[in-house]
């Protein structure tokens, strides 16, 4: 099958928002010499017509007024959108003022955001698949500024592209029905989608498909179409199927268990620059499954994975610095991998550090310190909150009584 390129930006923002994050494995490997840390690897159909024309007249739609709240949100939209337009070197202003008629038409009543009312107002602003796809993906990435209530207009947008043959806009589509962004969850009808586009040579279709084999989510689970559909991904260099794939080795899913095909296909995938392809190497050579036990490889592979910004390889660089394993023991270097991780949420990594504070490692010794890294954890780490408690009791005297 031949490769199926997109627009860099999405499939950048599909490779991070939609595909790392489909999966999850049973695995759970020990970080070294500190807490546990999930592995990350594979998780997740009704026809839809295909429209190539519409007749309808273009109907008259008054605004409605608005109210300031809205006015803002609306300027701050028409805004954010028209600055990415203007990124790329491929800027036509005169598509880009029909882009933003349309845009305008489809806020003066965001109740009605569909694919039917972008094919009514679109027969006056005569936008082509690739544009509408264009304008889509702007106003998809302005949810980040703006909320979630651009959803529902992005959807639309991405779903009328993809009825008039844009297959990356459809692809999206799909991914938008099965985790509900702008519409409603609709697995089976993802599903069909992906389907459709993975028969096509859709090599991002064909690894989501996959997964949803694979995890059963919306078609009846079966490791062996998984297998295939992600063996097909790979050969179309989507570089997250490596991965999933060497899993499938690992634990004998739908192919018998073979660790060294497992990590030759983590290779593949960490070759392509994929971190959780080498977040499984790193876990391969810390175990000995399939290679020869090497802490070095370990840490080199860790190392490599942390340099994407995920926050369980920062915190896992951060361990092999604090046990001293694959590198030299350095209480420093530990101490700001962890707190890379711990500014990004990630709460083991809040609890070790914490602990580097109470104890003074690497750091000035801070309770005060230790005790807001554990309280920043305590809602999602069981053992923060047994550390905060036993923290408040040290300073209350050890008895429950407040120190004189």
């Amino acid at each position: 099958m031949t490769h199926v390129s997109g627009s860099r930006f999405i499939m950048r923002f599909l490779g991070s928002l939609f595909l790392r994050r489909l999966f999850r494995t049973r695995e759970v490997c020990r970080a070294l010499g500190a807490q546990q840390r999930v592995c990350q690897l594979p998780r997740q159909h009704r026809s839809l017509s295909v429209y190539s024309s519409y007749t309808e007249t273009c109907p008259f739609r008054p605004r409605p007024p608005l109210s300031r709240a809205l006015h803002a949100f609306q300027n701050e939209l028409t805004s954010l959108v028209e600055g990415y337009l203007l990124e790329g070197s491929e800027v036509n202003d005169e598509v880009r003022g029909r882009q933003m008629q349309l845009l305008s038409m489809m806020l003066a009543d965001m109740s009605e955001a569909t694919d039917v009312l972008v094919r009514k107002l679109n027969c006056e602003t005569k936008l082509t698949p690739k544009e509408l796809y264009r304008l889509a993906v702007s106003v998809f990435r302005a949810r980040e500024s703006v909320g979630g209530d651009v959803l529902p207009i992005a959807a639309a947008l991405f779903q009328q592209a993809g009825q008039e043959g844009e297959t990356n806009s459809l692809y999206t589509f799909a991914q938008l029905l099965r985790t509900g962004q702008g519409v409603e969850t609709d697995l089976v009808r993802a599903a069909d989608l992906l389907s459709q586009l993975a028969m096509k040579g859709h090599p991002y279709a064909q690894f989501a498909l996959g997964g949803m084999y694979y995890a059963g989510s919306g078609l009846e689970q079966n490791f062996t179409r998984a297998y295939s559909l992600y063996k097909v991904a790979s050969q179309n260099y989507v570089a997250e199927a490596f991965n999933v794939l060497g899993s499938m080795y690992q634990h004998g899913q739908g192919v018998p268990e073979d660790l060294e095909k497992a990590v030759e296909h983590y290779r593949s995938g960490a070759d392509l620059g994929d971190p959780l392809a080498h977040m499984s190497l790193a876990s391969s050579y810390t175990h000995g499954r399939g290679v020869t036990q090497s802490y070095e490889r370990a840490f080199h592979h860790h190392l490599q994975a942390s340099e994407s910004g995920l926050p369980v390889a920062l915190y896992n660089v951060g361990g092999h610095y604090f046990a001293g394993k694959g590198v030299e023991l350095s209480f420093k270097k530990a101490v700001e991998y962890y707190q890379q991780a711990a500014d990004m949420g990630f709460a083991p990594a809040q609890v070790n550090l914490g602990n580097m504070y109470y104890s003074g490692l690497g750091v000035l010794k801070s309770r005060q310190r230790a005790k807001e890294l554990y309280q920043a954890a305590a809602d999602s780490d069981n053992n923060a909150r047994l550390l905060l408690e036993e923290l408040e009791m040290e300073e209350k005297g050890g008895d429950g009584t407040s120190k004189s």
